[in-house]
């Protein structure tokens, strides 16, 4: 299978991208940084350098996927320190990027991981979530 993977090698992507190229999958990984390009292609995978904040990049890097596998993380939006932060409008903009470059690309089955919410971010992320939901009957949400 063709798969693209979000969130570059962080703890869930190194890992699944090791497991899932050893199976003999096609896999291409999105990373922001320029540097991580060698050690994608080191695991055997293909290395795609661009943003999440570009749903031209994402759809075009998606196009001909069997699964796409999103992931909305803190790293790259700003620091946890920040008390001036918008990281719900920082994941809403994501994830409305990811739902443009998903309909344009016209992939089969996405994977979403939401393991960054925390609990005062329900309601958010509910709503966030409801985006999704029957629309793309294919979605996977762990």
């Amino acid at each position: 299978m063709n798969i693209v993977i979000t969130g570059s090698l962080g703890n869930i992507g190194k890992p699944l991208t090791q497991e899932l190229v050893q199976k003999g999958h096609t896999v291409t990984v999105i990373s922001r940084k320029e540097e991580r390009k060698k050690e994608i292609e080191a695991i055997g995978a293909k290395a795609a350098i661009g943003a999440m904040q570009d749903a031209d990049f994402l759809a075009a890097t998606f196009k001909g996927a069997d699964i796409v596998y999103l992931m909305e993380s803190w790293e790259g939006m700003a620091s946890i320190f920040d008390k001036d932060a918008d990281f719900i409008g920082a994941f809403n903009s994501i994830g409305n990027n990811y739902k443009q470059a998903v309909e344009q690309s016209g992939g089969k089955t996405h994977c979403t991981s939401k393991q960054y919410w925390r609990p005062h971010q329900q309601r958010d992320r509910q709503s966030f979530s409801s985006q999704y939901r029957g629309k793309y009957p294919e979605t996977i949400t762990w």
